[in-house]
């Protein structure tokens, strides 16, 4: 079968269809001025234009023109990241001085390690955390967001640096983060990129921990009534009694009866759910008032204290084991007990602590509860604080040099690399149309062209490539990578639930609804890490970072599936150049070209990556999380030696954590077994892949057009006038092209049936070519057909 082309006339002047010769017509004038007359979108996203005029100074409006003028439009963006962290390090300053001024103003003999800022209500101490750690997520997701944009545009090549690669048989990474580029960036580059990523990494770190709560725990002493108790005033002629009092109760005997007319009188359901609690913040001396006469010569008898300072954490000392009859003691134990007693509570009270002491049981018919003030504390940590704003300043002065740069026409998305090889075409790649990023990892030739008359014919031939899946626009290496960290996620995260769970009691680890009960973040005896030492000064760093290590582990994997998703993506955007005719999408427009309101992923994706991401991150602080308890004695005072900071884990928080991570693993690997809609090469993001395809054989504004990918009329050497009912751009009459169109089409549909074909090598047109041509190009196309070869 044989091609018959008729001769054609090439003219860089003309459109494609009467369209593109309207739409030539309506922007000739345009063309001729494009920094004023670029997109609307553009105009009021992109560029410093008509939005930012009502926001930004003149003099800063001055600066963004002036980068456009000098073709460093891509400083603008890294500018505008500066201008925004520069805002976050000024926060973070003025937050620092005003907390330090007001801790040291209001509480004295403050250490330096961390500072009270308040002391008091313990849901108001943590609520104030929480809404502390709202702002810096926010904050500190801005911050790495414009490091991360910065990063990207110091990694992404210059078309200088890749004709300088091409040229060395090298290629580069469009569109995407990478580490590859950084050899060809220059050294002032490289040592930026690496500022701004190593100073990430505290910010994961400690950022989170800079402020936080400590839970405040009380003890109290423990009174048994006889039914015959008088709470006006002490029994009279008992010369020893006061004497207990000073030796026990922290107190004289005159305040404490004082007190009791304050105490609340409590049945025996919220006696029990008062003091029967891990953690004891609001609760002092209470009185256990029987049914029965005097103990001894009393009414009132001591028989001890509860919620001992040093056993505060410890699952195996119950604070409140006085609570029940044996020596083990829970709130599922203590519950059960009272109901099989039909609502009766019954405890043990010894006489006397000697020898011959004896132990009488009496039923509780109410409590007197004292109430005292909680004194929760929510902190700062000065030194950590520092460590922020210096990684702040750091990336401010970096990002501001990075602005400051020298680089031109650098390529930050694939429409972008398009555009240029495009409007100046690549001569190294010539010839190879259909070359892949597969082709050239597996070693493939990528030979070098001669600019000759016969170029084409000194490329490499090859056939088209049958569609693929989404899964292959992505190395192995970065499925390795990603393989690797998310096992190793799901790994930390299982040995972590498993070590929780055998470490609960045994009411809680049986059901799901104990476990329920915990709650997300929720302190817990069982679930708090073993300490042998109980220096808060010592600990604290180190419980930071360790409360803080899952949130680095999991931001790596976050930035792989973010590559790997943008490598996907990029990958169908350039597919869509298949089937569909439609502008490039680049940084900065012109002519008919679109904006770009992201660097590689579209809001529809990156939205929901946002939310999963920041919900994950979430979940894990609530899976482990920094804990400072402070118990308190009898007489409200702290008890530095007895203070525990240490790391608490949440079963339920893991579970949700873990859930979530499989959605997501879930959700990329479904969009991996996506098929693409053409047989275009996968160039993922190439440089030498999308170069190849970017040799329209016509000197024509095609970047400023709609574009699309497909077969492409072989120009001849010499030529000739067109006859009547011929395509003026590929002399190619219509219907041939509509039939050629169609057997492309028709064979296309076979191979991906399944049925093997066979290529010819004699498909030639009257030029005597053997092979065809593909091409980006706003002139008219056809589907090429798997029986021809292409170079």
């Amino acid at each position: 079968m044989k091609f018959h082309r008729k001769r054609l006339v090439i003219s860089s002047l003309e459109a494609s269809d009467a369209l593109y010769l309207t739409i030539e017509h309506k922007r000739s004038s345009d063309l001729e001025d494009e920094d004023s007359h670029s997109s609307i979108v553009h105009d009021s996203v992109a560029s410093p234009g008509s939005c930012l005029s009502r926001i930004l100074p003149r003099r800063i409006q001055r600066k963004f023109k002036k980068l456009q003028d000098s073709q460093r439009e891509w400083a603008t963006g890294v500018l505008l990241c500066a201008y925004g962290t520069s805002i976050i390090l000024f926060i973070n300053v003025v937050l620092t001085i005003t907390a330090a001024s007001m801790s040291y103003s209001k509480y004295q003999s403050q250490g330096y390690n961390y500072l009270a800022l308040y002391q008091g209500n313990c849901s108001t101490s943590k609520n104030l955390a929480r809404g502390m750690h709202g702002l810096i997520n926010v904050l500190s997701t801005l911050m790495l967001a414009a490091s991360n944009y910065c990063m990207q545009c110091l990694s992404a090549p210059s078309r200088q640096s890749i004709d300088e690669a091409h040229a060395q048989r090298k290629w580069m990474h469009i569109g995407v983060p990478s580490l590859k580029n950084l050899r060809s960036i220059g050294l002032k580059s490289q040592i930026l990129w690496t500022l701004l990523c190593i100073t990430s990494v505290p910010i994961h770190a400690i950022y989170n921990s800079t402020v936080f709560s400590t839970l405040a725990t009380r003890e109290y002493g423990i009174y048994v009534a006889s039914s015959d108790f008088d709470p006006n005033g002490p029994p009279k002629g008992n010369l020893a009694y006061p004497n207990c009092f000073d030796e026990h109760a922290a107190e004289n005997m005159s305040d404490f009866y004082s007190k009791i007319p304050t105490f609340d009188k409590l049945p025996i359901s919220k006696c029990q759910d008062a003091y029967a609690v891990d953690f004891n913040p609001n609760r002092g001396t209470v009185i256990l008032v029987t049914n029965s006469p005097k103990a001894g010569n009393t009414s009132l008898l001591y028989t001890g204290t509860g919620n001992w300072p040093d056993r505060v954490g410890d699952p195996k000392n119950w604070g409140y084991s006085w609570m029940c009859s044996g020596s083990d003691c829970s709130r599922e134990m203590l519950e059960e007990n009272t109901k099989s007693a039909h609502g009766k509570w019954s405890i043990s009270a010894e006489l006397d602590y000697s020898p011959t002491s004896r132990v009488v049981e009496s039923t509780v018919s109410h409590c007197l509860s004292e109430k005292v003030d909680e004194k929760c504390q929510f902190l700062f940590s000065l030194p950590l604080c520092l460590a922020v704003i210096l990684c702040n300043s750091i990336k401010v002065l970096a990002m501001f040099l990075t602005a400051h740069g020298s680089r031109r026409e650098v390529l930050l998305t694939i429409g972008d690399a398009m555009s240029s090889f495009l409007s100046n075409p690549d001569k190294t790649t010539v010839g190879n149309c259909l070359l892949s990023k597969s082709s050239i990892q597996a070693s493939e030739s990528w030979k070098p062209s001669s600019v000759s008359a016969h170029i084409l014919q000194k490329g490499r031939q090859a056939t088209l490539p049958k569609r693929q899946r989404w899964v292959y626009s992505v190395s192995r290496r970065d499925w390795i990578l990603l393989i690797i960290i998310i096992t190793l996620v799901f790994s930390l995260s299982g040995y972590l639930l498993a070590s929780t769970i055998i470490g609960l009691s045994d009411s809680n680890k049986d059901s799901l609804r104990g476990i329920w009960n915990l709650g997300f973040g929720t302190v817990s005896p069982s679930a708090i890490m073993r300490t042998n030492s109980y220096s808060t000064y010592y600990r604290f760093l180190p419980t930071v970072l360790l409360a803080n290590a899952p949130q680095i582990i999991v931001s790596m994997a976050y930035f792989l599936y973010n590559s790997t998703l943008t490598s996907m993506l990029i990958a169908t955007e350039y597919d869509g150049y298949g089937t569909d005719r439609k502008p490039l999408r680049v940084s900065w427009p012109k002519g008919l070209q679109r904006s770009t309101y992201y660097l590689s992923l579209p809001y529809r994706y990156s939205i929901c990556l946002l939310s999963a991401s920041a919900a994950l991150h979430w979940l894990i602080s609530q899976s482990l999380f920094f804990v400072a308890i402070i118990p308190h004695s009898i007489d409200g005072t702290p008890t530095p030696n007895s203070e525990r900071v240490t790391c608490g884990f949440s079963p339920l928080s893991i579970i949700f954590a873990m859930s979530l991570g499989v959605l997501m693993v879930g959700a990329i690997l479904a969009l991996g077994m996506r098929r693409f809609k053409s047989n275009i090469p996968l160039a993922g993001s190439c440089s030498a892949a999308i170069s190849a395809a970017c040799h329209p054989l016509s000197d024509d504004e095609h970047a400023l057009r709609p574009i699309m990918w497909g077969e492409v009329q072989i120009p001849r050497a010499e030529p000739a006038s067109l006859p009547l009912g011929t395509n003026e751009e590929t002399g190619t009459s219509e219907s041939e092209l509509d039939a050629r169109g169609r057997e492309a089409r028709r064979d296309q549909s076979i191979q991906e049936s399944g049925v093997s074909l066979l290529v010819r090598d004699d498909m030639s047109d009257d030029s005597g070519a053997s092979y065809g041509h593909c091409s980006f190009t706003s002139h008219e196309v056809i589907t090429p057909s798997p029986l021809r070869r292409y170079a």
